[in-house]
């Protein structure tokens, strides 16, 4: 079983997330299997607090979803940045020859 089966089946009782994701999915919208693990975790953290759960479902969702985006740009940089110094030293190898 995968991370995002086993928190997935300890929320589902309290949290419709599956139907949740369905309704997403209408609109042609899909979270990374690394949004629907936060989001899950954050609401095992939060229930007792959440009235509203489609409401915090969406907001909880966008949050996670941004740190994701983040993430994957500064490790996409980093990858990029790498490639450039190694080009830059290639283009200096190439001038002592």
């Amino acid at each position: 079983m995968t991370d995002l089966d086993n928190i997935m089946t300890k929320v589902y009782k309290d949290f419709p997330i599956y139907k949740f994701l369905g309704k997403l999915s209408k609109s042609k919208i899909k979270l990374p299997e690394e949004v629907i693990i936060s989001v899950c975790d954050s609401f095992l953290k939060n229930k007792a607090h959440i009235e509203n759960k489609w409401a915090w479902f969406m907001i909880t969702a966008k949050e996670c979803w941004k740190n994701y985006n983040a993430k994957q740009n500064i490790t996409e940089s980093k990858e990029l940045n790498k490639l450039s110094n190694s080009a830059a030293i290639l283009e200096l190898v190439k001038g002592i020859r």
